[in-house]
Parts: C-alpha cells; sequence; structure tokens
C-alpha cells in the first residue's frame, strides 16, 4: 500500500470486508469498514436477524440451524434456505421443496 501510495481502502464484497476485517491494525493507510464486531455480526445473517427484530425492524421469519423442528412446523413453501455467512464458502440458497 505504502509502494503504490493508496491512502484509503474501501473494501465491497463479503470476501474482502471479512479479509481486510481481521489485519486491520496493520494496514499503513485508512480502512473504510466498522469496528470487527460490526462486521461478524452483519456477516451472521441469523444473529443480524436476530438483533434487527429486537430493535423493530422488519426482517423474514428465520430459524437456526438449531430449531429444525420449529421451522418445519411454521415454513410453508414456498420457502428458502441460505447459508449463515455467504463470505465463508457455504452453499448457495435455494427453493425448499414439500416433503
Amino acid at each position: 500500500m505504502a509502494r503504490e501510495r493508496i491512502d484509503l481502502v474501501i473494501p465491497t464484497t463479503d470476501a474482502e470486508v471479512r479479509a481486510f476485517t481481521r489485519p486491520r491494525t496493520r494496514l499503513p493507510g485508512r480502512l473504510f469498514l466498522p469496528h470487527q464486531a460490526v462486521v461478524d455480526l452483519c456477516q451472521d445473517k441469523y444473529r443480524l436477524n436476530v438483533a434487527l427484530r429486537a430493535r423493530g425492524v422488519p426482517v423474514p421469519l428465520t430459524y437456526s440451524r438449531e430449531q429444525p423442528a420449529r421451522a418445519r412446523e411454521n415454513l410453508r413453501p414456498p420457502a428458502a434456505h441460505s447459508p449463515v455467512c455467504a463470505a465463508c464458502g457455504a452453499e448457495a440458497g435455494r427453493r425448499a421443496r414439500s416433503p
């Protein structure tokens, strides 16, 4: 960064955000990102959903992997599932089908 005289880094993808959040104290320039705790919250879809719902923000009905019975009772097709962390290389979401 110093050799290229980069003053500011603005990561734009989840993977870039995750990569730059970890070593942020060692970067010589400015980094346009919130604190790691905020990044971690925002990259965990379930935790973010719970936090937003607790603050009165309308969010989709969401269940954790630890609640499969509750999800089966309450979700009806078409429903979708997606990885908790999109930047972690997990499988993409897909439409659920009736059993």
